[in-house]
């Protein structure tokens, strides 16, 4: 038989285990609280696997809206589709579906502008191109199909993030051919795509090549990419933008390379300021 634990009898020995450490307190400026888990109001179903979500302000104003007015929000799915949702405390229901892709949709993101038609929606996908849609809040309130306002071309893989500074005029993707990219986006891009409409004969006739395909067309304002932030050895699959019109970008990230701006410095990032004349 054994020999007896420590105490006799098979006994624990006196005052039992040690007990674990106490937690370290929460670094100051931060608290700790219990919330309860969110409650699912609706369920919307796809046709097929919802690869990206986003949400935008239905009004055209800057800085994300303030909480005035209901709130569009954009899925993006396998089978090239994004459709739109106006959505409110109470829930939300689909506007408008339509086709944005030839192949799965990896990435949707806002972009603020000032112009009348709203926030631009800006999406990417596994055709290797990221486009930029106007009138996606009428869209989403029933109107007709966002328009493909430009086509964003540059990647040699396919696309799985993206994302817009808080000004909407730049805008960066990330993708399988370990590229960051940086666009111009926003009042800026709108600019020059209905200059060049006018150059090819006229507004109305242009609005109406761009719509055939559901915005697929070549008519439409095709932009090279304004800068590239090199660095990564594999997929830029995920994308930040900080406030204050500066980038932070972290080296040496985890897993499949994803870049996230707005590291803290901690984590090694390096901060790089927006280049002028970029807009």
């Amino acid at each position: 038989a054994p020999p007896p634990a420590a105490g006799g009898g098979g006994r624990p020995p006196p005052g039992g285990p040690p007990s674990p450490p106490p937690s370290p307190p929460p670094p100051p400026g931060f608290s700790l609280r219990a919330v309860l888990p969110p409650t699912p109001k609706e369920e919307h179903p796809h046709e097929d696997w919802v690869s990206a979500v986003c949400g935008l302000p239905s009004g055209g104003k800057r800085g994300g809206g303030g909480g005035q007015g209901p709130v569009l929000i954009a899925s993006g799915c396998y089978d090239g589709i994004v459709r739109l949702w106006a959505g409110s405390d109470g829930g939300a229901g689909a506007g408008c579906s339509f086709a944005a892709h030839k192949g799965p949709v990896k990435a949707v993101a806002a972009a603020n502008s000032r112009g009348a038609a709203g926030p631009l929606l800006l999406t990417a996908g596994n055709d290797c191109v990221a486009r930029v849609w106007r009138g996606a809040a009428a869209a989403a309130a029933g109107g007709a199909p966002p328009e493909a306002a430009a086509l964003l071309k540059g990647h040699t893989d396919s696309i799985q993030a993206a994302a817009a500074a808080p000004d909407g005029n730049l805008a960066a993707t990330g993708g399988w051919d370990n590229r960051l990219l940086l666009w111009r986006c926003g009042d800026a891009l709108l600019a020059a795509a209905e200059a060049e409409e006018g150059e090819e004969g006229g507004g109305k006739a242009a609005g109406k090549r761009r719509k055939v395909g559901n915005g697929l067309a070549a008519a439409q304002h095709v932009e090279a990419p304004r800068g590239e932030l090199a660095g990564h050895s594999q997929c830029v699959s995920a994308l930040a933008w900080p406030g204050a019109g500066a980038w932070r970008r972290r080296r040496g990230c985890a897993g499949a390379g994803a870049c996230c701006a707005g590291m803290l410095p901690r984590l090694g990032a390096c901060m790089l300021r927006e280049p002028a004349g970029w807009r």
